[in-house]
């Protein structure tokens, strides 16, 4: 439930500038920018519960700017 709440809190957060990359997609960089937000409900839902397993499990997300 934790989970859910999260990556659906996590979305509405990155939803507002839409300028959020998802980590799996860092491999391509910046040009990639925004296609996360071109896709479908479905997507982005299991790519924000993705990341919310990451918040709640510790892993390192990366950073993207100094």
């Amino acid at each position: 439930m934790y989970v859910h709440f999260i990556a659906c809190i996590w979305f509405y957060i990155v939803n507002v500038k839409k300028e959020w990359i998802p980590p799996l997609d860092y491999i391509w960089g910046w040009e990639r920018q925004g296609e996360f937000f071109d896709k479908g409900e479905t997507y982005k839902y299991i790519v924000s519960f993705y990341t919310s397993c990451l918040f709640l499990f510790g892993n390192d997300l990366g950073a993207r700017d100094d």
